[in-house]
């Protein structure tokens, strides 16, 4: 996907397969999430993805060549990005939670998950969100895809301080 964005015209040379790497990471990222009736989406991306466009992803496959007609996630939402919690309360964000943020941190705790080292500082980034703002706080083997998908319906955010892989 990120290979589109090196120059002006690889997008244009090849839309369609444009059109699928955009939509595939999509799924990929967001697709299991339900949007319908979600105005914003504010995004904190970690390491390379944050360096991709999330505003040109496909929200829908497109099967024709016409850039100007397909699906941007941009035409359905209000996309924004941060690149830290402490940046985000910093811009004076106003998050109305009421107890709407689900928070997961799988790699806080003491023990790995297959390949996966944990993330020393997971643990304390989620405390410090804690502190400000209302909310459900998994971590460890509570912070499961299980707990997630059961969950993320419920709330209008998202923290995920987890590993990702990208194909």
């Amino acid at each position: 996907y990120l290979a589109f964005f090196i120059n002006a015209y690889n997008i244009a040379n090849d839309p369609a397969a444009f059109a699928q790497a955009s939509n595939d990471l999509f799924q990929h990222l967001l697709g299991k999430i339900d949007l319908m009736g979600v105005e914003d989406i504010i995004i904190v991306p970690d390491g390379i993805l944050g360096f991709g466009p999330f505003e040109a992803l496909l929200t829908e496959p497109a099967d024709h060549r016409d850039l100007g007609s397909m699906p941007y996630l941009i035409q359905e939402h209000s996309v924004r990005l941060s690149f830290s919690a402490t940046v985000l309360k910093k811009q004076n964000v106003q998050i109305q939670s009421n107890g709407k943020l689900l928070a997961l941190a799988p790699f806080s705790s003491g023990s790995t998950y297959g390949n996966y080292p944990v993330l020393p500082f997971s643990a304390d980034e989620v405390s410090r969100i804690r502190r400000s703002v209302a909310g459900k706080y998994l971590t460890g083997r509570k912070a499961s895809k299980k707990q997630f998908r059961e969950h993320v319906k419920q709330y209008a955010v998202l923290h995920l301080s987890t590993h990702a892989e990208a194909e």
